[in-house]
């Protein structure tokens, strides 16, 4: 026997349980007394003992006549302990404030409560008052009140609900929230008489705060896990080659920033010394950029004689000059049009070509030599130089509109020696590049890694790099020694270049291209640019151009066109 039978049968009033279809499973004294009385010998249907149509409301009241005596009956839907639905029909003449039906919805684990159409409450359980914060020791002198007035500021409960369903006359479900911080689901069902009036409005509650306090901490966690999801890929990027590889946090925020800003079209100003790593950073930049399958065109400035750079930037039509093209040529900007366009050393930018560049910047259009057809240009800028920002402001040589133009987001790369954390995963990354590339099983000692983050690298990322292909190079497969450190270094500085030690006869003219070849690049990696170097040479700018061209010497990724 559950706890819905056992209440049954402890009180007086006729009470018939029910399933969901109307089928009787238990009834107690009281009914069968009431059976008795009416002369009915079967029931096994309560809607047919009683001549009604079933009904599937959570609650309804209704008037029986059996044996010519008129009961008026309570129906209340309940769960039983199996799952199933079951009915309670109570037979009383006033139902609404009897002990039997407040004693049923005490035993109810949701909060009930009964409101007739003018807003009055008629009956509700203690869970009801309970989640309005009202007392239940004064729960009488609710019965019968204006919800209005009873509840006053607390008429959220009924009040909020109620009028919709008596609009509505369909069942109505919502969360409500008070203001004790409780959240509650709430059914408002409507409940009609035989001739389809509605006459009741039921409300069952439960308190969700939980489940709500636990969807917000979801969310939240959600979000956290979001963030450090967005980290984890950023970190990925620098980890897995896809980006410049770093370890230290400077460089990490340098990275953070740029992938940030990689997400919009602002022009970008890369500062920092020769050899950080700017060109390796614009193409991160772009890579995660929506250009990022777009074309990444780069041009360095410094490297490319002053009387070839403009037609290299804007290009010609056919006739433009002696000796062009005869169908003319696209130029770099072209080249870059819906990508990201690279101008590396911006500041050995020819004075003349700033304002043209100024224009492209700032309309979007571009005019090849010897054309007066405008071209429409949809291109991400992003600027690098070596020069300090208030060298690059006062200069006479550089214009500061466009530097203005240019400079919307400007980002500063540390030097490799304010960044040594970086050196270790710089090393093991050209290690192992440069192993597959020449077939090498080279390794480098934890001492000698110890002494290569001790160095201060003038030449930053791009002397590191030439260190290590020279070790892969020179040494055997094996593990590299201090010593062979030490000669690896030994053969990127000036000191090595003090004395030239002859050990054989070799044609002047040779001799004197290998001269040339160390000078240039020893001029080029202590002063950065192709102009700075030749002035420290004593020679012009184009001469420097035309020997990189013609012997091809290595300036660390520049060339001369």
């Amino acid at each position: 026997m559950n706890k819905f039978e056992l209440l049954a049968d402890t009180v007086s009033n006729p009470v018939f349980i029910s399933s969901a279809d109307g089928r009787i499973l238990h009834i107690n004294d009281s009914a069968k007394r009431l059976l008795e009385i009416s002369g009915i010998t079967e029931c096994e249907n309560i809607f047919e003992l009683c001549g009604i149509a079933p009904d599937t409301s959570e609650y309804f009241c209704f008037d029986s006549v059996l044996s010519n005596l008129k009961y008026s009956v309570c129906a209340l839907s309940v769960t039983a302990e199996s799952g199933e639905l079951c009915r309670f029909f109570i037979f009383e003449d006033s139902v609404v404030c009897s002990k039997l039906v407040s004693e049923i919805l005490e035993a109810i684990d949701e909060g009930v409560s009964v409101i007739d159409i003018d807003g009055r409450l008629e009956t509700f359980n203690d869970i009801a008052l309970k989640y309005v914060g009202m007392s239940i020791s004064g729960r009488n002198d609710y019965i019968g009140e204006n919800l209005q007035q009873a509840l006053r500021d607390k008429e959220l409960l009924f009040d909020a609900l109620n009028p919709i369903v008596i609009k509505e006359k369909k069942v109505v479900r919502r969360n409500l929230e008070y203001s004790n911080g409780n959240v509650v689901t709430y059914t408002g069902t409507p409940v009609f008489d035989d001739e389809q009036k509605l006459k009741h409005v039921v409300l069952t509650g439960r308190d969700v705060s939980r489940l709500v306090a636990l969807e917000s901490q979801l969310n939240e966690l959600v979000k956290i896990k979001d963030d450090y999801y967005s980290r984890l890929l950023e970190l990925t990027k620098y980890a897995d080659g896809q980006g410049p590889v770093c370890s230290s946090k400077k460089m990490e925020y340098i990275l953070g920033l740029a992938s940030k800003v990689a997400a919009t079209d602002v022009p970008i100003f890369l500062t920092g010394e020769s050899g950080v790593g700017k060109e390796e950073v614009a193409r991160f930049i772009h890579k995660y950029s929506n250009r990022g399958d777009k074309p990444f065109v780069a041009i360095n400035c410094a490297a490319i004689p002053e009387q070839l750079i403009e037609s290299e930037l804007f290009g010609f039509v056919r006739g433009s000059f002696t000796g062009a093209n005869k169908n003319g040529k696209k130029g770099l900007l072209e080249e870059a049009d819906g990508g990201t366009f690279f101008l590396d050393e911006i500041g050995e930018l020819p004075f003349a070509l700033q304002s043209k560049l100024l224009r492209v910047v700032q309309e979007g259009k571009m005019y090849r030599i010897g054309s007066t057809v405008p071209i429409d240009l949809d291109i991400r800028f992003i600027s690098a130089t070596n020069r300090g920002e208030d060298e690059l402001q006062s200069s006479t040589k550089f214009r500061r509109d466009l530097y203005y133009r240019l400079c919307v987001v400007p980002i500063n790369i540390p030097p490799l020696r304010e960044r040594t954390d970086d050196i270790i995963p710089l090393v093991s990354n050209f290690l192992d590049s440069f192993n597959r590339k020449y077939r090498k099983n080279i390794k480098i000692s934890n001492q000698v890694m110890r002494k290569m983050t001790r160095l201060e690298w003038p030449g930053n990322v791009r002397e590191l790099k030439n260190v290590v292909e020279r070790l892969v190079i020179l040494c055997g497969d094996g593990l590299v020694d201090e010593e062979q450190l030490k000669i690896a270094l030994d053969m990127g500085s000036s000191s090595a270049k003090e004395k030239i030690s002859i050990s054989g006869l070799m044609p002047l003219s040779e001799a004197h291209d290998l001269i040339d070849d160390i000078l240039i690049r020893e001029a080029y990696n202590q002063y950065g640019t192709i102009v700075s170097a030749a002035k420290a040479l004593n020679i012009d700018p184009s001469t420097i151009h035309r020997k990189v061209k013609d012997r091809k010497i290595d300036l660390g990724g520049v060339s001369a066109k």
